[in-house]
């Protein structure tokens, strides 16, 4: 598939001609900022995080607001230039960025505004998680996000939004009540309900959307095990409790260790200490992070305990409705065996009945399970990869009515699902949404298309009309 749209095929100008009238454009543009590949900014502007991209796009464009937005895509669809949107950065599979393409880096437009007494907030298409709840903290409000710093929350949300509000709060997709899209002709437009529905889940693809407890490995298998069985557990308490908690298995540069993401999300914190304090019991205890904080304070602290150097390799998921004896025995021998290799790791998020209102499959309370199989060197990917794999093929092998055919698209690579497995009884529905708003494939090379459509399911026009 390789994200095609639906300027391949039709330029009507050689790639060079195309490139030089773009920069043309572009110095023309005084309002909208730009980086060319020989720009001192370039190769920061297109770090990507985790995984190496080696793609170059012609140019990386930042505009402001939505009208500039509008009038790049007006450009870029008359001139058949490919476009990818860029909201925060953190794809593992580097699809924000391509080859002899533009990149619409929505980074700048990241306004925050607190509307209707404190319950909603109007937030800009590129606005980072670290912006936004320092924004919101500011005022005295907060907002479901995940525990990543620099990931962008549209990008985040629109695909699902795993993260520690899920548990009393929903994911992150069922925040969204309303947005701005710029329409493949540059319309500016505000989404209707079946197009928010298609946001909520499918995201981009049919136009621009303006403490932890530390465990000893000395007894890893047990230890796994007992937080495994922890977790499933903490999901069948009442919604009411206010106690998170998120499984990390990872090999940092101090060694294998599992972590616990622990989260008491309730004023009465003393009730808080002997919650966290009967998860410490779990395994053999070396030390705890554990303070009181704010949602700012907390991703700082992931982000400091966390930090890794640029990776490469593969990372999947697969979704489960419950944490089985059976599934505990797999996960806490593969676990066991993780090669030492910093990067690697797996992790446990779990989220309760989710809405019906959007066309995120997975609306069942489940846990979906994410295989990191990241490393620092193409030498060490192949022993990783037969890790990864078969850590998935053993999941994958037990009892077939608790597993759930959705992934979760932002961490599902090419070839690991399709678009009619990923979405279920709502495929119908995304279908005939990305024929109504994307009628010539424009956003092709927007998620989940462009990692899950086949050939046949992308939409292509020979000709394009504004």
């Amino acid at each position: 598939m390789g994200g095609k749209s639906a300027f391949e095929g039709v330029n009507s100008q050689p790639p060079a001609a195309q490139q030089k009238n773009l920069e043309a454009f572009l110095q023309e543009q005084k309002d909208i900022p730009h980086s060319l590949p020989s720009s001192p900014d370039f190769a920061k502007l297109t770090n990507i995080g985790l995984l190496t991209n080696n793609s170059i796009p012609w140019a990386v464009v930042r505009p402001g607001n939505a009208l500039q937005v509008s009038r790049l895509v007006v450009y870029l669809v008359a001139n058949r230039i490919p476009f990818t949107v860029r909201s925060g950065g953190n794809n593992f599979f580097g699809k924000s960025q391509i080859n002899n393409s533009v990149c619409i880096d929505l980074r700048s437009i990241s306004f925050c505004e607190v509307n209707d007494g404190g319950k909603t907030a109007r937030i800009g298409g590129g606005i980072l998680f670290e912006k936004l709840i320092g924004d919101l903290q500011s005022k005295g409000y907060s907002a479901v996000t995940g525990m990543v710093p620099p990931i962008g929350f549209v990008g985040w949300s629109c695909y699902g939004g795993y993260g520690p509000f899920a548990w009393l709060h929903g994911l992150g997709h069922e925040s969204i009540l309303g947005a701005k899209v710029v329409d493949w002709r540059g319309h500016i437009i505000d989404a209707d309900a079946d197009l928010l529905k298609g946001i909520r889940g499918a995201g981009g693809g049919f136009g621009l959307l303006s403490g932890h407890v530390i465990f000893d490995e000395s007894n890893t298998k047990n230890t796994v095990a007992n937080i495994c069985r922890e977790t499933e557990r903490q999901l069948l308490r009442d919604p009411a409790e206010s106690l998170y908690m998120a499984p990390l298995f990872i090999v940092t540069p101090l060694g294998k260790a599992p972590f616990c993401q622990v989260m008491w999300l309730h004023e009465d914190q003393e009730q808080g200490k002997r919650e966290i304090e009967k998860i410490a019991q779990l395994g053999p205890f070396v030390h705890t992070t554990v303070r009181n904080t704010t949602h700012l304070g907390a991703i700082d602290d992931f982000r400091d305990s966390f930090a890794m150097p640029g990776m490469i390799g593969n990372v999947g998921t697969i979704s489960v409705l419950s944490l089985t004896e059976e599934v505990i025995d797999v996960i806490a021998h593969h676990v066991d065996i993780m090669p030492n290799e910093v990067g690697l790791g797996f992790a446990i998020h779990s989220t309760r009945e989710a809405a019906q209102a959007s066309c995120f499959p997975a609306t069942e309370r489940h846990f979906m399970l994410e295989f990191l199989g990241c490393v620092d060197s193409e030498e060490k990917v192949k022993r990783t990869d037969k890790w990864l794999k078969d850590f998935m093929e053993a999941i994958r092998g037990t009892n077939q009515a608790s597993i759930l055919p959705s992934t979760y698209v932002n961490l599902t690579a090419p070839g690991q699902n399709t678009l009619r497995g990923a979405y279920g009884p709502n495929y119908g529905f995304l279908s005939s949404l990305k024929k109504k708003y994307d009628p010539h494939g424009v956003f092709n090379t927007a998620l989940p298309f462009v990692t899950l459509a086949s050939e046949e399911e992308l939409l292509f026009s020979k000709m394009i009309r504004i």
